[in-house]
């Protein structure tokens, strides 16, 4: 099975991805891009190859709209708020119908941050899936819940809720290792909610990128900095995520896509971000086995 590679964050800041695109499409392990939609387009880099798919991540462009307005999300309980964020979804479904990729799935959240409602919440999925998206799964990715002991980076639902809500829908769910690492500061989370999803026969995809208790050059502790994991020449101080976690989520994760999302140094250029990539790409399919 190939891998899903987080683009917007392995790209970020390169003035000319073209190596780097063209590196990972020459590689057997990688099968396709997770991409944001942004300014009313889905954010596709230039010569990337036609046989790849597709997951389209909105956590982007709805963190740009919750910075805006605190009203902003799916499962907000303002009207208004709600409203606006169903609005950018049926842009999302207009662009994915007249697109001729291949969108395996739409990601969406479960914002804002500290009100979200897990009933706005199940009322926006429903809504969203009675459009209809032919072959496209809508897949609520899961991002940190809102916590009371400590800051949040995202500060959404619980798993929970979202599992409730995503079976009602009869939608399923996405988890990033780190999201859910941070959310309790227990690197264990991270198997725990793939555990969750997959008992619930609603696991999706799994996406690996990690996080570290400490500040590092690449992010603060505790942020959602999209670390690689240990045991790489580009892994980075501190860093959780390990093979071996990977593999136990993946042995529980059945036909869910998998892949990763990592950001490297800045003065990484697009060949030594190839490089990474490729480290990378190769670690998961090894914990795989």
């Amino acid at each position: 099975m190939g891998q899903i590679v987080g683009g917007y964050a392995l790209f970020g800041g390169l003035d000319d991805a073209g190596p780097l695109v063209e590196a990972l499409a020459a590689s057997p392990l990688v099968e396709g891009l997770e991409v944001p939609f942004r300014g009313g387009i889905i954010e596709v880099p230039e010569g990337a190859p036609a046989g790849w798919r597709y997951v389209i991540t909105m956590i982007p462009e709805t963190m740009r709209r919750v910075g805006e307005d605190p009203r902003f999300g799916l499962a907000s309980p303002d009207a208004d708020g709600r409203a606006a964020a169903l609005d950018l979804l049926r842009e999302v479904h207009a662009a994915v119908s007249a697109s001729e990729l291949e969108v395996v799935a739409v990601e969406v959240h479960s914002a804002p941050t500290r009100t979200a409602d897990a009933e706005a919440f199940a009322a926006s999925l429903a809504d969203i899936v009675s459009w209809g998206w032919g072959s496209t799964e809508i897949v609520v990715e899961h991002c940190d819940a809102f916590s009371d002991e400590h800051p949040v980076e995202k500060g959404f639902l619980t798993l929970t809720e979202e599992l409730d809500a995503a079976e009602d829908a009869g939608v399923g769910v996405s988890i990033n290792w780190a999201r859910s690492v941070i959310e309790t500061r227990d690197a264990a989370t991270g198997l725990a909610h793939v555990s969750e999803a997959a008992a619930r026969r609603l696991l999706r995809g799994v996406i690996f990128s990690s996080v570290s208790p400490e500040d590092n050059e690449v992010g603060g502790a505790w942020i959602d900095s999209h670390l690689a994991p240990a045991g790489l020449g580009i892994s980075p101080r501190g860093t959780l995520l390990t093979a071996e976690t990977m593999g136990q989520c993946l042995s529980v994760a059945g036909e869910a896509w998998r892949g990763f999302k990592i950001v490297l140094p800045a003065d990484f250029d697009a060949e030594a971000r190839a490089a990474g990539a490729l480290e990378m790409a190769s670690l998961v399919e090894s914990a795989s086995r």
